[in-house]
């Protein structure tokens, strides 16, 4: 028999330099996070769905770089990406360069649920959003003011993309990991990369071991 233990929902914002500024958003949109994970939990039991819940909030909340409030590619669009694992059964599902999908989590976990892959990406993984009917929105939806004005002063600095700062549209990957009652681990990350990247790259988000 397994020994029950205390559900654990923890959950992140993103690192980084975080303008006095943003901070109460951000603040505000973790501890909505972290309550909507802990209440899907206890309703549900299912560890996968509270890390899913968790992190479609932050993806819904401009102040976070992931889904909504994404930051840009050098050439003005957003390509996101995002991961999930589960501990019991070492199952995993990402997606990458993943475009007009309002939680690009929800869909890494139908890659891990209802394909043979663990990845899928580009073309690909949009084409598996449209027959999975994941909730599609524009770009003027995902795009933020914040996240235009971050490209314009990467642009304005010429620093290679390489070498960049995330800037003020958006500070790294958001995420959640919780535990259910019967030691269920599982985690779950989602972002819109970096700043000024190049249309196509793909970072470490997505990338089971990075």
């Amino acid at each position: 028999m397994t020994e029950a233990v205390q559900p654990v929902v923890l959950v992140h914002g993103g690192a980084g330099d975080i303008p006095e500024s943003r901070v109460a958003a951000k603040l505000d949109g973790v501890r909505k996070a972290a309550r909507r994970g802990y209440q899907v939990l206890q309703e549900t039991g299912c560890v996968l769905d509270s890390i899913v819940a968790a992190v479609e909030i932050m993806e819904d909340d401009p102040a976070f770089n992931a889904g909504r409030g994404s930051v840009l590619t050098l050439e003005g669009e957003i390509e996101m990406e995002a991961l999930i694992t589960e501990g019991r059964n070492l199952n995993s599902g990402a997606v990458t360069l993943v475009k007009n999908i309002a939680h690009p989590i929800a869909l890494a976990r139908l890659v891990m649920e209802k394909t043979p892959h663990t990845f899928l990406g580009g073309t690909a993984a949009n084409n598996f959003a449209s027959a999975m009917g994941v909730l599609r929105v524009t770009d003027e939806y995902l795009k933020t003011p914040a996240a235009e004005a971050a490209l314009q002063n990467f642009k304005m600095s010429k620093a290679a993309p390489s070498k960049m700062e995330i800037g003020e549209g958006g500070v790294g990957t958001v995420g959640c990991v919780a535990v259910d009652a019967t030691g269920h681990l599982a985690s779950a990350t989602s972002t819109g990369g970096i700043t000024g990247k190049y249309n196509g790259r793909i970072g470490d988000t997505p990338l089971l071991g990075c």
